[in-house]
């Protein structure tokens, strides 16, 4: 499985970072979470397919991101 999306972790367009869980941290940092977190837009995913943290599924390197500020088109 790829390495799981933290907060403050660059977004897949490499300009905004992520936001992430307030209660569950990989080295320290909260994971990312589809469909919650973002990186200047909303993370849509796909996400891992068996794993969740608060109910919803971690974001991976790569996922999709909503259209945002400066990038324009979903990352």
């Amino acid at each position: 499985m790829k390495g799981v999306e933290r907060q403050g972790d660059l977004a897949s367009c490499n300009t905004h970072t992520n936001t992430g869980s307030t209660t569950v941290f990989a080295n320290s940092k909260g994971i990312t979470k589809v469909m919650v977190d973002s990186a200047g837009g909303l993370i849509l995913g796909p996400g891992t397919q068996s794993v969740f943290v608060e109910n919803a599924k971690v974001s991976l390197p790569g996922d999709a991101i909503a259209a945002h500020a400066p990038c324009g088109s979903p990352g």
